[in-house]
């Protein structure tokens, strides 16, 4: 565990067995918040489709960028074009 995690974890410890935990962090007023005002919209992840194959690979996917025909889209691009999403 990096020094940094384990300095962060014991002064939380130690802030909550003192009874500091509640006065070191402020509460949040949700009235002055411009983000509950507006809905959050998810942004559109960026695929990798394999047009070879027909399949689009998400970031997380080790095979994502590393075929050689293929492209980038938005998700809904992929779909609405016919791709399907990769199986592993």
């Amino acid at each position: 565990m990096p020094i940094a995690r384990r300095a962060f974890l014991h002064l939380t410890l130690v802030f909550a067995m003192t009874g500091l935990a509640d006065a070191a962090t402020p509460l949040p007023n949700p009235s002055k918040s411009p983000a509950a005002s507006t809905p959050a919209r998810p942004a559109a992840s960026v695929v990798w489709v394999n047009t070879a194959s027909g399949y689009y690979h998400n970031p997380a996917c080790r095979h994502y960028g590393k075929m050689k025909h293929g492209k980038d889209l938005s998700e809904p691009d992929a779909i609405r074009a016919g791709y399907r999403p990769a199986r592993n």
